[in-house]
């Protein structure tokens, strides 16, 4: 079934040489320009990794499938990623979202199985709820005298990171069997 009415997120993995991160980052800078140019283009957010991985996630958000496909078949496009070759370690890894199910991928990687929404949304607030109650009280403990709004961004800059790296893959290997067993 086509969604042509809503939003939709191409979510790239590009595994990228730890000596070509500075030149990666500068060829998102290019692409984005080149993505521009396309008409429904809504954004694209680069996702860096930690300083001792390689693994960069780029979100290109677009206002339907057409124009995604559009800007999928581009020679702009084509000519872009003929740049990455290199810069990267491996091949990229293409998938299309529209919510947070990047976060729910199978640990084994072979299979499509994406979990029901509620088994999302319940282990996605596990990791939430705690990340929030505890680094609120961390960055107020460190910065007693700083207006709340700047203490949720420090909250929030800090636990997105730590969510796409570290809490919810280890979260999914915990929960493999319930998370992707039978609905």
């Amino acid at each position: 079934m086509e969604n042509t009415n809503n939003s939709i997120t191409t979510v790239v993995r590009h595994f990228i040489k730890k000596d070509k991160r500075k030149e990666f980052e500068n060829w998102t800078k290019g692409i984005t320009t080149q993505a521009k140019q396309f008409e429904g283009f809504e954004g694209l957010q680069l996702i860096s990794p930690p300083a001792d991985m390689n693994e960069y996630l780029t979100l290109f958000k677009f206002s339907s499938l057409p124009a995604l496909q559009k800007w999928m078949d581009s020679d702009e496009r084509k000519k872009e990623l003929s740049k990455l070759t290199a810069l990267s370690e491996k091949e990229m890894i293409l998938g299309q979202i529209t919510g947070i199910d990047f976060w729910f991928e199978a640990p084994e990687k072979k299979s499509a199985i994406v979990p029901p929404k509620w088994k999302m949304s319940l282990l996605t607030w596990l990791a939430v709820f705690p990340g929030v109650v505890l680094l609120s009280k961390f960055y107020h403990a460190l910065f007693p005298d700083f207006p709340s709004t700047l203490l949720t961004l420090f909250v929030t800059l800090t636990l997105v990171p730590l969510l796409t790296w570290v809490l919810m893959p280890n979260i999914v290997k915990l929960f493999k069997g319930w998370l992707f067993g039978k609905k």
